[in-house]
């Protein structure tokens, strides 16, 4: 606060202020349920002795003031900025002309919970004439300017009373809506149009603190016609009368709309509308007609609508009880039709954009239903079937919506489901820029799936059959089918929102007969590169059990998974491994080239290139961030090995693995006797893989041979007392120690055949034909070796 006077004046107790300039400023004004006031803030003096002080005021200047009045008393909300504003007058005096010029803007004029004016520009330039004595100014009849609209208004106002006048008369009404439409828009277009618009109020009433005063208004519309030009909708034949009145009190406070009407796409429009009970509105009234959107929403502003276009038409008669405390409904009365057209919407603090909405929606009280709808978000499409109840309930809160649907869709993305807006609308106050929640809370009942494509990222399942119940913010598939990496998989799921857009996932599913090349190719080889798509064959028996976290913005959370993977493998075929030629090369680099020879190292890695299995079991462990193999046993055409391990998301590897040291020499085991057999004593080599994938360790497993060791003497011990007990009657009482059993070996078989040199023709010519046989079988497995080993140089020359 800045003040101009003369040095010399004040030394002479002469206290001229010549002008008072307020630059930038904040003036709160507030009287609270009692009628206390804040802005009581002098101390009254227990002197009663005059003084010489006198305060002569000539000029005001108020820059950039950020003015608000509440009065809790009345329910009064005044919130402005007054950008300029100027007074000029002799304060001083008794009785003087001020002159008043402001540009300013209000942010909310409201009295209890109806706006007057709200987000306007107000400009006037006024002469009051004021008479301190009886404490009272008087306005002649001025013009002020509301969104550059000439309002006239004329008044009085004393200790006890106030009595003011607003009027405009005849205003076009193409200026009205041009000046009142939503300038947030940053490429709206001027409406076009004609017809005449009026509005008149009184506000009049005693001047106190404790209660508001009365306002009476009238507003209408005759033969007007609108034309938005950038879309070339029309509306015509509008006509509005309309009131509002809060004389007698809040009992009998309303706003009327008694008629509203108009044409528009081709068809007839007409409502009525009363609001009362302004505290908790309840709202009475009837629509019948054809609505374009798109006009509506550029006229009058859909709350949290950023955009929106489209027809629908309405047949409806409502009342509706509200409650603003909690945002709750009363459906008193709800009853009608609604027929969406081709809408399209974004909403404000949202990245979706909803397209081509329609379908029929039937209200009926407690109860609504929804007919062939159909609406797509991004590339996803959806089409709905389906009943409501409990409807009363549900808006006010105190019960769940139930529903009974069915949905399709040909392809749905959960990428489209994400609202991934920054919420940075610059034309929308932003509650929050946190997610929001999808699944609701009070919304019950099932849904009949049929989808023929869901989509996350680059996955995609398929032909998905099965009911949906919602409870809780849970969705429950107790039964479901559906096909991933050309597989049918049988599952039932729990999908439960835990907080907004994080979901715990949970299920159980079964398959039978899946691929491993389109599962490693589906799922991009699991994030890994050593054993991919293009290096397994085969096909799996799969019961799996998971559960997980799930973002929808950033998948799932791969250090939470806990799963249970029941594995049978059926006819696999590992071929051209990177990691196996690591461990080759190691071998062939270390002490283990003196004890297995290089010809025997080079005989196990060419067998390495190729590992064929028939049948192969385990349960696999997913948890903590790991994936934990058990021992298992692998026999394959190369060798059988014995292997263990865990497998990080991280690519942070721990794999043992052995096999029997005779099974990589290349000496032939087939002798003139037979087939030489392992009885199980041959030695053994340990080798243990570890560190990251992409630069693994690979050395000598000392520890698991040792463990390996352990276990055989534990072993020979258990047999040795087996064999006592059995056959010597030793540790009869001993119930750990149970019975031998030998080792199934192959047993040879001897055919001797006795007889004459010479047969009959009939059995000549059943060995001819055995011969052929055997001549046929000969060449189909020559043939086959052929091909087989035409099949390995070739891809031994890949490899390399």
């Amino acid at each position: 606060i800045r003040l101009k006077f003369n040095p010399i004046d004040v030394w002479n107790e002469n206290y001229t202020v010549k002008k008072i300039s307020i630059y930038p400023g904040v003036l709160k004004l507030k009287i609270d349920s009692l009628g206390n006031e804040n802005y009581d803030i002098f101390k009254s003096s227990k002197n009663s002795q005059s003084t010489a002080f006198e305060l002569k005021i000539k000029e005001v200047i108020v820059n950039d003031l950020r003015f608000e009045y509440i009065n809790h008393a009345t329910n009064q909300f005044y919130i402005s900025k007054f950008n300029e504003l100027e007074l000029a007058g002799n304060f001083s005096e008794k009785q003087f002309d001020l002159q008043a010029k402001s540009k300013a803007h209000f942010t909310e004029l409201r009295s209890a919970n109806l706006n007057l004016l709200k987000n306007k520009n107000v400009q006037f330039d006024i002469n009051l004439k004021i008479n301190s004595e009886a404490k009272s100014f008087h306005l002649a009849k001025n013009k002020i300017w509301i969104e550059n609209l000439p309002f006239n208004v004329e008044g009085f106002a004393d200790s006890t009373n106030i009595d003011f006048k607003i009027d405009a008369k005849n205003l076009n009404l193409q200026d009205v809506a041009n000046n009142f439409s939503v300038k947030e828009f940053n490429e709206i277009k001027k409406f076009k149009g004609s017809g005449l618009f009026s509005f008149k109020a009184s506000i009049f009433g005693e001047n106190t603190k404790s209660v508001p005063v009365n306002i009476e208004c009238e507003f209408g519309i005759v033969n007007g016609a609108l034309q938005e030009p950038s879309k070339n909708i029309k509306i015509s034949a509008i006509q509005l009368d309309g009131k509002y009145s809060n004389v007698g009190g809040k009992d009998k406070e309303f706003l009327l709309l008694n008629k509203l009407a108009f044409n528009s796409v081709g068809s007839p429009f007409s409502a009525k509308l009363k609001i009362t009970q302004f505290d908790r509105p309840l709202f009475d009234g009837d629509a019948h007609g054809k609505l374009n959107l798109n006009i509506i929403h550029s006229l009058f502003r859909l709350p949290y609508v950023e955009s929106i276009d489209g027809n629908v038409e309405i047949n409806t008669d409502f009342l509706v009880k509200s409650y603003p405390e909690n945002n709750t409904y009363d459906l008193v009365k709800f009853e009608g039709d609604l027929q969406m057209f081709d809408i399209q919407t974004k909403l404000t603090d949202d990245s979706r954009t909803f397209k081509n909405l329609s379908g029929r929606v039937y209200l009926r009280n407690d109860e609504a239903g929804i007919e062939k709808a159909g609406l797509k978000i991004g590339k996803s499409d959806i089409q709905v079937d389906g009943l409501f109840n409990n409807l009363k309930a549900y808006l006010k809160n105190t019960g769940n919506l139930i529903i009974s649907m069915n949905l399709k869709s040909n392809f749905l993305s959960l990428q489209d489901m994400a609202n991934n807006s920054t919420g940075n609308n610059s034309y929308e106050p932003v509650v929050s820029d946190a997610p929001k929640y999808i699944i609701p809370q009070n919304v019950s009942g099932n849904v009949n799936l049929n989808m023929r494509d869901l989509r996350y990222e680059n996955h995609s399942f398929e032909f998905i059959k099965g009911e949906m119940l919602v409870a809780d913010r849970s969705l429950k598939f107790p039964n479901i089918t559906l096909t991933n990496a050309k597989t049918k998989i049988d599952a039932s799921l729990i999908v439960k929102e835990v907080s907004p857009e994080l979901f715990l996932i949970s299920t159980a599913a079964k398959s039978s007969n899946i691929s491993f090349k389109n599962v490693f190719e589906e799922w991009n080889n699991f994030d890994q590169n050593v054993i991919t798509q293009n290096n397994i064959n085969g096909k799996a028996n799969v019961d799996l059990v998971f559960e997980a976290p799930f973002d929808l913005t950033k998948g799932i959370i791969k250090s939470a998974i806990r799963s249970k993977i029941k594995l049978q493998v059926n006819d696999g075929n590992l071929k051209n491994v990177e990691l196996f030629n690591d461990i080759i090369s190691s071998m062939k680099e270390s002490s283990a080239k003196m004890i297995l020879k290089k010809k025997n190292i080079d005989n196990f890695g060419a067998k390495l290139k190729n590992l064929s299995f028939e049948k192969l079991e385990n349960t696999i462990l997913i948890e903590n961030g790991r994936i934990i193999i058990p021992e298992m046993l692998i026999k394959n055409n190369a060798l059988d090995v014995v292997l263990k391990g865990t497998h990080t998301f991280d690519n942070e590897i721990d794999y043992h693995f052995d096999f029997v040291f005779r099974d990589i020499k290349t000496k032939s085991q087939e002798t003139e006797f037979g087939i030489i057999e392992d009885d199980g004593t041959g030695s053994r080599i340990f080798i243990r893989v570890y560190g990251n994938l992409d630069n693994p360790i690979i050395v000598w497993d000392s520890e698991e041979r040792k463990i390996q060791s352990q276990q055989n003497k534990e072993q020979a011990k258990q047999d040795a007392k087996a064999i006592l007990k059995q056959e010597l009657g030793f540790f009869k009482k001993d119930t750990a120690v149970g019975t031998y059993k030998k080792p199934i070996k192959a047993e040879d078989e001897i055919i001797m055949q006795f007889g004459e040199e010479e047969h009959d023709d009939l059995q000549k010519e059943k060995e001819k034909e055995e011969q052929i046989k055997k001549e046929s079988a000969i060449k189909t497995k020559l043939n086959k070796w052929k091909i087989n080993k035409e099949a390995e140089e070739k891809e031994e020359i890949q490899f390399e």
